[in-house]
């Protein structure tokens, strides 16, 4: 027990309890506005049913609109997965530190259309750079490259 700081170990917990409280707000946060999308889903299909007699044009094309972002995002949720999954196994064979960090960043710049496949890899091209040098920064963009070539 003499080997033991207290202090350390207060902040430890501390840091713990910390991560703790941000995740779960964040959790309540997200629960919270899936609620209300919820809500607000019940009351927009009353409206486009009383709309459909008045304005049946609108109706279909805000219906198609929801129809088609859906499929957009499933896709870019399939897509991102397979992606993420392939860059963080790429950066765990070159070394490069935190690769499923760099892998949940991936996908979640999938979603950023035109933009989000170069957002992505440049975080752990740097951090390859600084940490590994010229070669493995080189790897990860050739990685990179081959990913965005499957696509």
């Amino acid at each position: 027990m003499s080997g033991i700081d207290a202090g350390r170990l207060v902040q430890t917990a501390q840091g713990l309890l910390a991560g703790l409280a941000g995740m779960a707000s964040a959790v309540v946060l997200l629960v919270l506005v899936l609620y209300g999308m919820s809500l607000d889903a019940v009351a927009f299909r009353r409206t486009l049913t009383r709309l459909t007699a008045t304005r049946p044009h609108l109706v279909t094309a805000l219906r198609q609109f929801a129809r088609d972002t859906c499929r957009y995002l499933v896709v870019c949720t399939l897509f991102g997965l397979v992606v993420a999954a392939l860059d963080t196994v790429a950066l765990a064979l070159l070394g490069v530190p935190l690769p499923l960090l760099w892998g949940l960043l991936s996908f979640i710049t999938n979603y950023i259309p035109n933009v989000g496949f170069l957002i992505g890899p440049a975080p752990p091209a740097v951090l390859a750079l600084l940490d590994s040098g010229v070669a493995t920064m080189a790897g990860m963009v050739v990685e990179s490259q081959a990913m965005l070539a499957r696509e």
